[in-house]
């Protein structure tokens, strides 16, 4: 236990660098530039702690179990389902914060000392993490796999890889594009070190990827996201902040959900169970 604990550690401690250097770099940018990556990354974590450490959490017994049995099919099957339950929950959750952050954060934050600008701000770095919403949700998943098949020391590798990746780009976007560059360089990050894992995981188990059910799911949340746009471009932004949120969020579920069905998003994920 002792062996396999001390990796999880590790790359814990490693994901904590980032935030470090996003936030010192951040020290020399205008004021409020810390807390503007702060409450964006609050909004972004959402999706990412209800989420994907759910869909992570309860795949690891089912990794675990096949892994066990050395039942390499099952195995394969259970990240494919992952993989495509994740697409089906993030992609819909990044599609309905680009279109309704802003006045989400109007409600949440906007008091006080808290202005318009503040408010932008915030958005701003809010749609830069969102670049990496499904990436960290695939790195949560394989991490699962990669502890069920007795490799934990593979995600902390991959992961300081994408810590370099980051602080570089922390570096090259820092200057031209401020908070937004350091939370996209955050987001940019996350998608090395999915793709790392991933890779490393085909070569070891390949045949995962749901490639339908990942199509359907980014075209239904594609089509949600253009229709509430206009929907809230149109008609819930003469509503004030309080009906876009609360108006615009069960709208974009419905479009979300019937567009998927007709896709055949709901036959695959049932099939997939």
């Amino acid at each position: 236990m002792g062996k396999r604990l001390l990796p999880v550690l590790g790359g814990l401690a490693v994901a904590e660098v980032n935030l470090l250097v996003d936030n010192r770099l951040a020290s020399f940018l205008a004021d409020g530039s810390i807390s503007v990556l702060q409450y964006a990354m609050r909004l972004f974590q959402l999706p990412v702690g209800i989420l994907a450490v759910s869909v992570a959490t309860a795949a690891l017994p089912r990794f675990s179990r096949h892994a066990a049995h050395a039942a390499g099919e099952d195995f394969t099957a259970a990240v494919s389902r992952g993989v495509g339950l994740g697409a089906a929950l993030l992609l819909p959750a990044m599609a309905g914060l680009l279109v309704l952050g802003r006045p989400v954060i109007t409600i949440l934050f906007q008091h006080g000392a808290f202005s318009p600008t503040d408010t932008a701000r915030t958005y701003s770095a809010l749609a830069a993490y969102l670049s990496g919403l499904w990436a960290y949700g695939l790195v949560y998943l394989f991490s699962r796999a990669f502890y069920a098949l007795g490799h934990p020391g593979i995600p902390v590798l991959t992961g300081a890889v994408a810590v370099g990746v980051n602080v570089a780009l922390d570096l090259a976007w820092v200057g031209p594009w401020g908070t937004f560059g350091l939370a996209l360089a955050t987001g940019m990050a996350g998608w090395v070190d999915a793709l790392l894992q991933g890779w490393l995981l085909w070569r070891r188990q390949a045949g995962w990827l749901p490639g339908r059910a990942v199509l359907a799911a980014a075209l239904a949340a594609g089509g949600m996201a253009g229709v509430l746009f206009l929907c809230d471009r149109f008609f819930l932004a003469g509503l004030g902040v309080w009906g876009e949120v609360f108006l615009g969020i069960p709208l974009g579920i419905a479009i979300y959900l019937g567009l998927g069905l007709s896709l055949g998003l709901g036959r695959w994920l049932k099939g997939a169970r």
